[in-house]
């Protein structure tokens, strides 16, 4: 027994020593980007005791800002910042081992951990001060805290099932996926049961209610502020197809409910094409050609082995996913691949799920996590450029404007060689933090042209007043911005 137990800290801590390392590694190897930005505005507001007017990420709930808020003050720089994400990034594999093997056992655990400390996505989004890692581990900890409560009916369960569940949600609105996705696992289990005859009733266990209502006390705990109202002007114009009729709004809103309202309207528009425009597969899509080729068999085995031999935790980890894609499909403005960071430990247990049916487990364990290891290597540090093949071959396109790569190669050859530069607001806002002398309105002696997603005219700018190529910046053989001189 000691024995295995020197062998399993020795395995895991293995593991979490390459990850850490993974995310580590040149941590501050590029300027903050678009999202990083808007973070750092919001922090250092926070740090300075501005809770209320505080626009940046305005329809975010505190949590996140609170932990941003105190890394500012710690120091601003992009290390400081990033160190929160990557904490959380951290602390999802550990997670992930510990929820795997409680519901597969201790090769499952491994292999589990492995996929997702060696996912592109996770240690991406570990590197950049955003708030993915932080859901992630949360929506772990929310299926494994559940899974105690409606299989080993623990005492006190419930208290860190609904301390994760309100934590979640003053991170991030989206967590009420996470919520519909326990209700919909305690109505699998007839946890929550309804009847309409001979009366209508329904029935729920006690401890479940008790989760909802600690979460939402810890929720709003979490943001004592959010009952403070802002003056609020709006048109709300709606088309009812025979006419057309407009609301106008004139009030003080409480900053929750404003801050709520805009999440919705601004995740609701229709702006993709393609496959990207299919429910549920647009996501899945995105998280296939980001990741290793080898996942795709990896998970191909796992669902087999579902299907072939299923065992009871299947169902909970199915309802968990299913839940979680269908209801981000809802999300249809900026579909990105950043937001499927919190179901990647669930697939990375689907990935792992044939471990408990196979012969030589070591030995196949040990040489998948070593080539996913020297794969999130090669594409380190700028893993934001880092597509497989699928990507071509499906049509997928570009996504988050490549985050901030070439960023800091652009910012220094601007310093050193243009007095003034004419951007569009994207780039504007990537390089104001380090170079003032850029902005959104001509003329100026430098333009810049992005590689994708550029919102301004710039082609026309530059034919007009006869620019010619002074600087392309490039990395991995992808060309990302190139500088005009006028």
């Amino acid at each position: 027994m000691k024995r295995n137990k020197i062998i399993f800290l020795i395995l895991i801590a293995s593991i979490l020593a390459a990850s850490l390392f993974l995310r580590l590694y040149m941590l501050d190897w590029e300027t903050y980007g678009y999202g990083e930005v808007e973070i750092k505005e919001a922090a250092e507001s926070y740090a300075k005791g501005n809770f209320v007017d505080n626009f940046y990420i305005f329809d975010t709930p505190p949590l996140s800002k609170y932990l941003f808020a105190a890394a500012a003050i710690s120091g601003t720089s992009e290390t400081g910042l990033r160190i929160v994400p990557l904490i959380f990034g951290m602390l999802t594999i550990l997670a992930t081992f510990l929820f795997a093997r409680k519901l597969y056992g201790f090769n499952v655990g491994i292999l589990s951990s492995a996929l997702t400390g060696f996912s592109i996505l996770s240690i991406q989004l570990s590197r950049y001060a955003q708030l993915e890692t932080m859901l992630s581990f949360f929506f772990v900890a929310i299926a494994y805290f559940l899974w105690e409560l409606l299989h080993e009916n623990k005492k006190y369960t419930f208290l860190f099932l609904g301390a994760s569940i309100g934590l979640a949600f003053a991170t991030k609105f989206t967590s009420f996926i996470f919520l519909i996705a326990v209700l919909a696992c305690a109505v699998y289990s007839r946890d929550i049961k309804a009847s309409i005859r001979p009366n209508f009733a329904l029935n729920i266990n006690n401890k479940i209610l008790k989760t909802i209502i600690l979460a939402a006390i810890i929720f709003l705990a979490a943001w004592p502020f959010g009952f403070a109202r802002l003056h609020t002007e709006a048109n709300i114009s709606v088309d009812y197809g025979t006419e057309v009729r407009t609301q106008q709004v004139n009030a003080d809103i409480p900053i929750m409910l404003l801050s709520f309202s805009r999440r919705v309207f601004t995740s609701v528009g229709d702006s993709v094409e393609g496959m990207l425009s299919v429910p549920v597969l647009n996501y899945f899509l995105l998280y296939i050609v980001k990741e290793s080729l080898l996942l795709i068999p990896l998970i191909a085995a796992g669902i087999y082995f579902i299907i072939r031999k299923p065992l009871k935790p299947d169902a909970m980890i199915l309802i968990f996913l299913a839940t979680f894609f269908v209801l981000l499909s809802f999300q249809r403005t900026s579909i990105s691949y950043r937001h499927v960071v919190p179901a990647v430990p669930f697939l990375s247990i689907v990935a792992s799920r044939w471990v408990v049916h196979a012969k030589r487990q070591w030995v196949l364990i040990a040489a998948i996590s070593a080539i996913l290891f020297a794969q999130a290597w090669l594409a380190a540090p700028s893993y934001a450029l880092y597509f497989n093949p699928l990507k071509d071959t499906l049509g997928i396109p570009d996504s988050e404007f490549r985050f901030n790569e070439g960023m800091k190669e652009t910012i220094a050859y601007l310093k050193g060689n243009c007095s003034k530069t004419y951007a569009s607001d994207y780039y504007r806002v990537l390089a104001e933090p380090y170079y003032d002398q850029i902005y959104s309105t001509p003329p100026a002696q430098c333009v810049v042209k992005g590689n994708i997603n550029d919102r301004f005219d710039v082609d026309t700018y530059i034919r007009d007043n006869n620019c010619g190529l002074s600087k392309t910046i490039s990395k991995n053989s992808v060309k990302l911005i190139e500088i005009y001189k006028c």
